[in-house]
């Protein structure tokens, strides 16, 4: 199995874990504004189109419990595609969005301690007592429905899928093996497909497939209806086959098919997957695989 057949899931060893908290809210934020979490939880990436260009959005929250901003753009024009550092989108309006709604929230956390206790509740952007000692910014109406029908959307979904994994369905949506002293799970393709068709309400588009000298390049957007979200997934693909450099004559349907697949794991929650992944698990422990 080739390992770009799959989603990398990687559980982090004890020395990766996260040393800093990333706040709930931030965390809430991302996650509604489409930024995917990293397998450790320290990093949040989005990617997305500008001038005909895919581009990678990125929040890291590895050094700074504010997040830090930076952003990648893939040279298309290189032969394979090679994502390279855009210093001038750190300022992209969506980062910009995070910064402010960031700097807001860590702001009226600073003034937990002088706000007292049963304030009427203020208009959304503007922050309202979470606890003792604890401040968060009011939710818009809009942003309260999507979270309320996105906890909705992944409690049938995790239901579905794990059903299926019962009636043993699901034998080729999870691959399991250890590297380098770390266990690594993976996503198939099949998986993918399966919890979006779950979803149901996610428009793909081809943007572009072009045949290189040596490999073919797809470009993919999926649109998630319900949210208003898109999602960019780019992938190149060799005509020929290493080490043997036979040709591969589905050079260009792989391409098609992995850049659809990229594009479409942005819209699943970490959560789905880990739940989706226990149940398998439970079924693949007792085959003793």
């Amino acid at each position: 199995m080739n390992k770009d057949d799959f989603e990398m899931i990687e559980i982090p060893g004890p020395e990766e874990k996260p040393t800093l908290q990333v706040l709930p809210e931030l965390v809430d934020w991302l996650e509604l504004h489409g930024f995917r979490a990293s397998p450790n939880g320290t990093k949040y990436t989005k990617t997305a189109e500008l001038e005909g260009r895919p581009i990678k959005l990125v929040v890291d929250f590895q050094k700074s419990e504010k997040g830090t901003r930076y952003a990648y753009r893939l040279n298309l024009d290189k032969e394979p595609p090679e994502w390279e550092n855009a210093p001038s989108l750190r300022d992209h309006p969506l980062l910009l969005e995070y910064k402010s709604y960031r700097d807001k929230l860590f702001a009226a956390k600073a003034q937990a301690p002088q706000n007292g206790t049963g304030a009427p509740r203020p208009e959304a952007g503007k922050e309202i007592e979470a606890g003792p000692g604890l401040i968060a910014l009011q939710k818009t109406p809009e942003e309260e429905r999507a979270e309320i029908m996105d906890r909705m959307d992944e409690k049938q979904i995790i239901t579905e899928i794990s059903g299926e994994i019962r009636e043993r369905i699901l034998e080729k949506y999870f691959y399991k093996f250890e590297h380098q002293g770390r266990t690594v799970i993976g996503l198939s393709y099949e998986g993918v497909k399966a919890i979006v068709r779950r979803m149901g309400h996610i428009k793909t588009e081809l943007l572009r497939l072009e045949e290189r000298d040596y490999g073919w390049l797809a470009v993919v957007k999926a649109t998630d209806l319900k949210r208003n979200l898109d999602a960019i997934g780019a992938f190149y693909q060799p005509k020929f086959y290493f080490p043997s450099k036979q040709p591969n004559p589905f050079a260009a349907t792989l391409a098609l098919v992995k850049a659809q697949r990229d594009a479409w794991r942005h819209f699943i929650s970490e959560r789905v997957i880990t739940e989706t992944y226990r149940e398998w698990l439970k079924t693949h422990g007792k085959e003793g695989d």
